[in-house]
């Protein structure tokens, strides 16, 4: 019994002196571990070291790639310079040649660049399509006469806005104004006293005829409710109707001319080619005639009522503009002296 329990000592004491020697071990081992947990954050600073060193490398390659540009340009800049200073002979040279600046410099030349400007003759228009200079060119180049005449002008509309005669009122010329629209005629007692300004309407018969209005006053007329209806429906805005009273061409010519007319302008809408058939050419036959006529060609134009009415006449067609037609009396030469 006492040797058993002899031997189990012995066990014990061989298992505790084994596990004594494990204890060691473990001691070691945990100061190892306790100078590795020292180190661990010394390398956690080596990377970041690392990691700023790959951020410099990079910007300093940054800089050097800047440095080659820059060294580029500065090459460029160099050549540029160079090129300019081979140059400067050849400007010196074209230099030489020019004219001197007091020969070319607008300073040398008198006034303003406003009285420059006003040196050159410009003529104004108030007509729609520039028809009143198209007519002077036709007194001065075709006809060669030119001065203070007189005109005739059947539906005159406003006295000076779309005129085709104000441009030769204001050089001295007057005449007879046929206007209905009474606003319009009251604007000639102040815009134009020399004319002679009717309030009436010219027709194939002496009588009152119905002249309709709209907001657009020039599109105003004696015409049937067609055309009323038409102007309407085009969005045109309808002022109303009254009675006008007309005079027959053969009254208006037997008591109203009483001379010599240079320029007859006609526009009373849908009624030109009307008058101009009831036209007595010997008692009155003007040297130059402006039409209303819409067409969309020369060719066209030479096919209307008025323009085979007028050359049965003896008048040419001269120019024409969109909305309107010169015609010129084929009887009048070049050389003929001016009558008035």
């Amino acid at each position: 019994m006492f040797n058993k329990n002899r031997e189990r000592i012995n066990g014990l004491q061989h298992r505790l002196s084994v596990l004594e020697g494990g204890a060691g071990v473990v001691s070691k081992h945990g100061a190892r571990i306790d100078k590795l947990e020292q180190i661990v954050p010394a390398i956690g600073g080596l990377e970041q070291r690392v990691s700023a060193l790959s951020n410099l490398e990079q910007r300093v390659s940054a800089l050097e790639s800047g440095a080659r540009a820059v060294s580029e340009d500065e090459l460029r800049i160099a050549n540029l310079e160079q090129r300019i200073a081979d140059l400067k002979p050849c400007l010196s040279s074209l230099e030489s040649n020019l004219p001197s600046a007091s020969s070319t410099s607008t300073q040398a030349l008198p006034g303003t660049a406003e009285e420059q400007v006003q040196k050159f003759e410009t003529r104004k228009s108030y007509s729609i399509e520039a028809e009143d200079l198209l007519l002077e060119t036709v007194f001065l180049v075709v006809l060669k006469r030119y001065g203070p005449g007189t005109y005739v002008d059947i539906g005159a509309a406003h006295p000076v806005q779309h005129s085709n005669t104000y441009f030769f009122y204001e050089r001295g010329w007057s005449g007879l104004c046929v206007e209905p629209n009474p606003e319009f005629y009251e604007l000639y007692k102040v815009l134009r006293p020399r004319d002679h300004a009717l309030n009436i309407g010219v027709a194939k018969r002496s009588g009152s005829l119905r002249y309709h209005r709209f907001e657009h006053p020039l599109i105003n007329g004696f015409f049937g409710q067609d055309l009323v209806d038409c102007h309407v429906a085009s969005g045109q805005t309808y002022l109303g109707s009254s009675d006008v009273p007309c005079l027959s061409v053969d009254e208006f010519l037997n008591t109203k001319i009483d001379g010599p007319v240079d320029l007859l302008n006609i526009d009373v809408e849908t009624m030109d080619a009307a008058l101009l058939a009831a036209w007595n050419w010997e008692a009155c036959r003007p040297k130059v005639i402006c039409a209303e006529i819409h067409t969309p060609s020369i060719e066209s134009m030479l096919e209307t009522d008025v323009a085979k009415i007028l050359k049965a006449a003896g008048y040419t067609a001269m120019c024409r503009g969109w909305l309107s037609a010169i015609f010129v009396d084929g009887k009048l030469g070049t050389t003929e002296p001016w009558n008035t």
